[in-house]
């Protein structure tokens, strides 16, 4: 991570968010038909092809501008709903034009964007300008979808996806805003060990339960807190009863509105509570979180440095995260686009 500037500027964050991977909805959603969802102030649609493959495109026909969220799925293609013109959902272009008959040509203008679409954690996920970043994954949890696994619902909250990085992996705000879910627990925070691995921040430190919530936490469990930015986190939990694994992952609407998703998953040596009552759990406390973050000001976490705002021992994590996703950020807007040959992009749907 070479240069001399350590601080990314607005326009490097908007650049490189562009170039990064996000989840717009949950695969279990799409049973429902094609979903509307917003990246980065776009209107996009998300559908399962008939081949089962997920796709991402505009949300928007290229003929009068109707919502194809409304419309139905034709094979690989999404068709509009006000005259049933057809796109493809891996390279945009119209397919067909009804009113014209198959065996017209289309106007050569009909084509939507469309983007590259990947399912993991049971998510949805999709980049705006591909070709610039791996997919964001963890090693450690190639095996996932043979574990018993599961999500909870997708929480909308009033802030940016920084906020919501930052607000998972705080431990000052337990004693707090978690007694109801976590128990009591003691407000001094001891030294925190953080480590770094490229732009990838690490913290482990023991987590003891009090307060009668042992059928979730277990007596005593060791919590080590992987945050990938952008917005990417990875819980290990590990005690008595074996691992459990929590990842939390930011939709950023816009610019301060932010869409929460998570899902649990357990190794297959787990004894503890299961996966069900794990998420229901957890969704308890996101739900203690949401009407705190979604009213912090400013709302999207600073890129680096206080902005006003002061700090303590137990930020170490923060300001850690704040430096890697400034380097992240810089990094990314910086970089050349690689030629095809060098791109090692996870499989696309």
């Amino acid at each position: 991570m070479s240069g001399d500037r350590l601080i990314a500027t607005e326009e490097d964050v908007d650049l490189a968010y562009r170039r990064a991977w996000f989840p717009v909805t949950r695969s279990q959603d799409l049973a429902g038909g094609p979903q509307q969802v917003k990246l980065l102030g776009q209107e996009l649609v998300a559908y399962r092809a008939e081949d089962r493959s997920v796709r991402v495109t505009r949300n928007r026909c290229a003929h009068r501008g109707a919502y194809l969220h409304t419309g139905k799925v034709v094979g690989g293609d999404i068709q509009c709903p006000y005259h049933g013109w057809r796109f493809n959902g891996l390279d945009g272009k119209c397919t067909l034009v009804p009113s014209s008959g198959p065996d017209k040509p289309v106007p050569p203008g009909a084509v939507i964007d469309a983007f590259p679409a990947i399912e993991r954690f049971g998510l949805v996920w999709t980049c705006l300008d591909p070709g610039y970043q791996e997919f964001p994954d963890f090693d450690f949890l190639a095996d996932w979808e043979n574990w018993a696994n599961g999500n909870g619902d997708p929480i909308p909250v009033g802030c940016g996806i920084r906020h919501t990085v930052e607000n998972f992996r705080d431990v000052a705000h337990f004693a707090f805003v978690h007694v109801r879910t976590m128990g009591e627990m003691d407000p001094l925070v001891e030294p925190l060990t953080v480590s770094r691995e490229g732009y990838t921040m690490v913290m482990e430190r023991g987590y003891n339960v009090a307060g009668g919530f042992e059928e979730i936490w277990h007596d005593s469990m060791v919590f080590t807190y992987y945050v990938r930015p952008p917005a990417l986190i990875c819980l290990k939990m590990e005690g008595d009863e074996g691992i459990r694994y929590t990842v939390h992952a930011a939709q950023p609407v816009d610019d301060t509105r932010s869409i929460i998703y998570f899902a649990t998953a357990a190794t297959p040596s787990w004894t503890g509570v299961p996966i069900a009552e794990a998420v229901r759990h957890e969704h308890i406390i996101y739900s203690e979180d949401t009407p705190i973050i979604s009213q912090l000001e400013p709302r999207e976490a600073p890129l680096f440095g206080t902005a006003g705002l002061v700090h303590s021992p137990a930020d170490k994590f923060t300001l850690g995260y704040r430096r890697a996703f400034a380097e992240w950020a810089r990094d990314l807007a910086a970089a050349g686009k690689p030629e095809p040959s060098e791109l090692t992009s996870a499989t696309t749907g």
